[in-house]
């Protein structure tokens, strides 16, 4: 079997579909069901994207593992759809059977490799793209500062260090085609072809994309599209909080892939994210593509979460505790309250209040979330929930799930007001264990975290709420606006 030429770009054309594909695109689209916020991001973000102007172009960074004829087909489907949807596909091929462990074989036009590059381009060719399979002139290997380690010749210590250069990928893309790439390097010095493995070519090609140099920007998204890697209990890592406790729960296949995924990570902006999915599931990057959001809301009680099928990775926001008063940034905690409530807060009472009544405070980043638990009652027996906040410019980041899920930890019992018409009621109500009325007002207490004696402690939970104070001042009066106007 002979290698398709990379330099085949003069024969490129423009996607082409049917109008019952068309209307399959416009199907999937709709069941994402975005928000007015998502859809108004969306298009905002992918309405004017065309593969031949680098300001407009979003790339997804795509590994495929081990892929059968069914899957290959599918996964194809899915990355060309994406680029109608303005996400542009850069496909490395992974097929560890070509591989041993810890060497780099000989490059053989009729290896595995090549059989699975040319699966793929075919499925892409049948679908109305055009895919440009590449296996050489991407990646350099330096072994010239190595040394062999060893009897085994393909062995050196340090392993060599890849040079990448996009200029094929760039012109590839630049032509409305998709690249192909096998991960082979030639070796320098001794100019020879050589497999490498896929998450070492995928991990060049993030770092070459965000040097200064790179005409391509740093990818949107990664896709790691593999049928036997599934973490079925995780809707969203947030790695820069999560990652020390995930090691001691996945198996070594899983952390090796959520290790690629953070080294990838570290070369890419705020917002990338990596989607770790089944081939199978179609729709999965197309509706986090849209909502920028995981198919499944991470902070749901166990009981309540649907089906996992998908896990979404991001670089994310660490997390702290505050356990004392004196260690909280006031300032900074009234900047963010005020942002996100849209309200001015009552400045010293709400701090009086702190002084007697805080627990503790959970936040995300540098104040971009923030949770704030009071002990109230007699004896201050009761944990209440006195505020959750995300700051506006950090909407969409899946931040209130990722505090959510740390209050959970930290307070495994805990009640909380909210005002009838509020808005986020519903998302408290998927999250609470009971609510209740509280009569002649305007608020609803939530609670979670006990399963005994529910009676005694709602009267309790309703008896705290009910002499909560105000944390915010009123609005001016019109008259006091005017006045302040005419002064």
């Amino acid at each position: 079997m002979s290698v398709r030429s990379p330099i085949s770009l003069s024969r490129s054309r423009p996607l082409t579909f049917s109008p019952e594909e068309d209307r399959e695109i416009i199907r999937e689209v709709l069941q994402t069901l975005p928000s007015k916020r998502e859809a108004r991001h969306f298009l905002r973000e992918f309405g004017d994207t065309h593969p031949g102007h680098p300001d407009t172009l979003h790339i997804a960074l795509t590994h495929l593992h081990t892929l059968t004829g069914e899957m290959t087909q599918t996964a194809a489907l899915t990355l060309v759809r994406l680029s109608r949807l303005g996400l542009w596909p850069i496909i490395v091929v992974d097929d560890r059977s070509w591989m041993e462990e810890g060497s780099t074989p000989a490059f053989n036009p009729h290896s595995p490799a090549v059989q699975v590059q040319e699966r793929i381009c075919r499925a892409l060719d049948s679908t109305g793209a055009k895919a440009i399979p590449m296996a050489s002139g991407i990646f350099t290997m330096d072994y010239s500062s190595g040394r062999k380690a060893g009897k085994d010749p393909s062995l050196f210590y340090p392993p060599p260090s890849i040079h990448t250069d996009l200029s094929l990928i760039s012109r590839a893309i630049h032509f409305g085609s998709i690249p192909v790439i096998l991960p082979i390097g030639i070796t320098n010095p001794a100019m020879k072809l050589k497999h490498f493995p896929s998450s070492e070519a995928l991990l060049a090609l993030s770092k070459a994309f965000s040097l200064p140099s790179s005409t391509l920007p740093v990818p949107h998204r990664l896709l790691l599209l593999s049928p036997d890697l599934h973490l079925r209990k995780h809707a969203l890592i947030n790695l820069a909080d999560e990652l020390p406790r995930l090691q001691a729960e996945l198996s070594s296949r899983e952390l090796e892939a959520i290790r690629l995924a953070g080294q990838c990570l570290e070369y890419g902006r705020p917002t990338t994210s990596v989607i770790l999915s089944s081939p199978l599931q179609s729709s999965i990057p197309i509706a986090n593509l849209i909502t920028d959001k995981p198919s499944v809301s991470p902070s749901l009680p166990p009981d309540r979460k649907p089906l996992i099928n998908a896990t979404i990775l991001r670089k994310g926001l660490p997390v702290s505790v505050v356990h004392s008063l004196e260690e909280l940034d006031l300032p900074r905690v009234f900047s963010l309250l005020e942002s996100s409530f849209s309200k001015t807060i009552d400045r010293p009472s709400f701090t009086d209040r702190l002084a007697h009544h805080f627990h503790r405070a959970i936040i995300v980043g540098d104040h971009e979330g923030l949770a704030i638990v009071t002990k109230e009652g007699p004896g201050q027996a009761v944990y209440y929930l006195d505020k959750f906040a995300v700051a506006p410019a950090s909407q969409g980041l899946s931040i209130a799930d990722i505090l959510w899920n740390r209050l959970v930890k930290e307070c495994p019992v805990l009640s909380w007001r909210s005002r009838s018409d509020n808005p986020v009621n519903p998302w408290y109500f998927e999250r609470a264990q009971g609510h209740v009325l509280i009569p002649h007002t305007n608020w609803t207490v939530f609670w979670y975290g006990f399963n005994r004696g529910v009676g005694e402690w709602m009267k309790r939970y309703m008896e705290v709420a009910s002499h909560i104070p105000a944390s915010f001042l009123p609005p001016p009066s019109p008259t006091e606006g005017k006045a302040e106007a005419k002064g």
